[in-house]
């Protein structure tokens, strides 16, 4: 522990010395993936011919020479944006830091943890934070609280939920163009794609398996999905995994928790079912049916805890028998004026600002905000 200690003071003070340039750096955090958000910023920065660095926390230290890459990457660059935690081989005083944090808090992060959760790490990791981007005027004080930054600090608009709306051939440019073309191709003939995107439980080093059903679960989801008319889409959370069982071998089911930008895969789904994520709240423009599928509530309540009361805090009441949700996703269509008008107030709490207009374009809005603090405006 002192020599790393030792080492990170001298990479510190390596990165005091070294002169920035201009260039956006985005921090991709070990055990994470390229985060939505953070393609979203850097398609707009190659759309506009601005160089930028990607330093993947999981592939530098697979070798000096790609950690001396991938740290030189990082002190050069003034401006440092992550969505969970940043380098820690960074004076991060010398730098512009931004977090575009990957949710909209539900349960329970950072400063809401208990001490023994909320660690050294993470406590130092937003010790020094320029921009704090949240979703809205709503989570905007539960997002401050958490990381313990005040209110001028804080940006309204995450940069994904500009997803929803640029247009097809703006995508195509993406670095993740592939994964457009795949969801295209996979749900183009299929009349109702129905997604199902579980979080995580236990901790998140855990890896624990999702879609454990018991057999009479089983052969009741297999039921539905004979008489499906499309394709039941299953994306893991990044901290679990997806063991096998029965009824995902069926023809209609396919795996896409490999798929990086879930938000492309949203605007081709035609009913959202989740339980705890915040992955409804990205749902919600689109105006289609969100379910909710909970049968272990009050051990995850136990074992996470929820910032305000979750039953109170989504759009609909969930279900914890499967049976209730096949029921209910048998009925989506002929229900489906019920569910837009639950969930308009939802919208309007995420997508609409304190004076009712509508909080759009929200990557222009934060390169602007960044480049005019660091002098580039």
């Amino acid at each position: 522990m002192k020599v790393k200690s030792l080492l990170l003071k001298i990479f510190r003070v390596v990165d005091c010395l070294i002169p920035k340039t201009s260039r956006y750096c985005f921090y991709v955090t070990p055990r994470t993936s390229w985060d939505p958000n953070l393609q979203q910023m850097a398609a707009e920065l190659h759309q506009a011919n601005r160089e930028y660095y990607i330093v993947d926390g999981n592939t530098m230290f697979l070798s000096v020479a790609a950690f001396v890459k991938a740290t030189f990457r990082l002190m050069r660059s003034r401006v440092i944006i992550y969505d969970h935690s940043p380098p820690h081989t960074l004076q991060l005083k010398s730098h512009y830091v931004v977090n575009v944090w990957h949710g909209s808090p539900l349960k329970k992060i950072r400063n809401y943890l208990s001490e023994d959760k909320f660690t050294d790490v993470l406590k130092q990791s937003q010790a020094k934070l320029d921009v704090l981007v949240c979703a809205s005027d709503y989570d905007r004080p539960f997002m401050g609280y958490a990381f313990g930054v005040e209110d001028a600090r804080i940006f309204k608009g995450l940069p994904r939920f500009d997803l929803a709306s640029v247009c097809i051939d703006k995508l195509k440019s993406y670095d993740v163009a592939d994964e457009l073309k795949y969801i295209e191709s996979l749900t183009e003939s299929a009349s109702d794609v129905v997604l199902w995107a579980p979080t995580y439980r236990g901790e998140s080093d855990d890896y624990n398996p999702l879609f454990e059903l018991y057999s009479k679960d089983s052969e009741e989801l297999i039921k539905y999905l004979d008489d499906l008319d499309g394709l039941f889409l299953v994306r893991s959370h990044k901290f679990s995994v997806s063991a096998r069982q029965k009824w995902m071998n069926h023809e209609k089911v396919v795996d896409v928790s490999h798929l990086r930008n879930v938000n492309l895969l949203l605007r081709s789904v035609t009913v959202l079912v989740t339980d705890y994520s915040s992955i409804w709240i990205d749902f919600l423009p689109y105006r289609r049916p969100i379910l909710f599928y909970a049968p272990d509530y009050e051990t995850y309540n136990s074992e996470h805890g929820f910032i305000v009361s979750w039953q109170k805090a989504i759009p609909a009441s969930a279900f914890s028998e499967l049976k209730e949700l096949i029921s209910a996703l048998r009925n989506t269509k002929a229900d489906i004026e019920i569910y837009q008008g639950r969930q308009e107030s939802y919208f309007r709490r995420y997508f609409r600002g304190s004076d009712g207009d509508l909080i759009s374009n929200n990557t222009l809005r934060l390169i602007d905000k960044i480049d005019s603090e660091i002098g580039l405006n």
